[in-house]
Parts: structure tokens; C-alpha cells; sequence
């Protein structure tokens, strides 16, 4: 009941975890380009790996790590609380499309080995950024069912007694 009593506490734990997560994968994120490349390293031979691999997923890991935060700690409990509904929508869109377009300049890196697929450039950037926007929409529908998961929960939680109460066979 504590934690649900003060929201700092589930905030920080949130905050603690999401860290976590985003230090994890990132370590081994890196752990995975030194195995893969020892053999490389080792014999001397330079590699683009780190262009064009590492980075690129950094970045996508860092974008989901900080729409995390964004969405947990400044959108959404204002959104709760029915405060600033068109500003706070309108940063949802505009993360909307910048993280979109984000992903799809990622995703021209890390997708490069399909270039010879596609008859022209043009073709290739077309399907990639056509493919980003709905991993997109899939990021935040997952942001938006943890959000209601958790305060679904919260709510549940702290009106548990009086939940009990009325209904005895819950």
C-alpha cells in the first residue's frame, strides 16, 4: 500500500527499471559485437561493423529508452490528470513522426544488405520509411498498454478494500 500511497516510490522503481533494462542492453549490445568480431579484430582487418550495426541499434535503443521516460514521467500523468490535452497531444504526434523518421534513417543502415532487392534508391528508401511508421505505431500502442495496464492496476490496488467489500466473491 505504500507504494501506491506515494506515486514517487512506483516512479522510482519504474525509473530504477527502465535504467536497468536500457544498461543491459546495451551491454550486451557490445558484448555481442566483440564475440561476433573477435576473429576480425584479431587478425587486424577493419570493419564497418560498428557503423553499421552498433550504432544504428544504439540509437534505437536509446529512442525507446527515452520515449519510455517521456511518456511515463511527463505525458501521461498529465494526461491522467486531464491537464494541457492539446499540447500534450500534440507532443504525442510530433514524437509520433519524429520517432518514424528516426527509425527509418535506422533502419536504411541496418536494412543496407536489401539495397540490391529493389531496382532503384528511390524504391529501397520508400519501403524502409513505409515500414518504420508502423513500427511506430506498434511502439506506442505497447507504450500506451503499459500505461494502462499500470494504472489500471494502481487503481485496482488502492481501492482494493472497498472493491472487496462490494463484491465478497472477488
Amino acid at each position: 500500500k505504500e507504494f501506491i500511497i506515494k506515486p514517487a516510490h512506483l516512479q522510482r522503481i519504474e525509473l530504477w527499471a527502465a535504467t536497468t533494462i536500457f544498461v543491459f542492453s546495451v551491454f550486451f549490445l557490445i558484448n555481442n559485437v566483440v564475440e561476433t568480431n573477435r576473429p576480425l579484430f584479431d587478425q587486424g582487418i577493419r570493419f564497418d561493423y560498428f557503423s553499421n550495426y552498433f550504432f544504428p541499434q544504439l540509437i534505437g535503443f536509446t529512442l525507446l529508452y527515452l520515449l519510455f521516460l517521456l511518456f511515463n514521467f511527463r505525458i501521461l500523468p498529465v494526461l491522467v490528470a486531464k491537464k494541457e490535452l492539446a499540447r500534450n497531444i500534440a507532443i504525442i504526434i510530433a514524437a509520433f513522426l519524429l520517432t518514424g523518421l528516426i527509425l527509418g534513417i535506422r533502419d536504411t543502415w541496418l536494412k543496407a544488405y536489401l539495397f540490391t532487392e529493389y531496382p532503384d534508391e528511390d524504391d529501397f528508401y520508400n519501403v524502409i520509411f513505409k515500414r518504420s511508421y508502423p513500427n511506430t505505431f506498434w511502439i506506442f500502442l505497447m507504450l500506451g498498454t503499459f500505461s494502462m495496464v499500470k494504472y489500471a492496476s494502481v487503481y485496482l490496488l488502492s481501492n482494493s478494500y472497498n472493491i472487496s467489500a462490494q463484491y465478497s466473491i472477488i
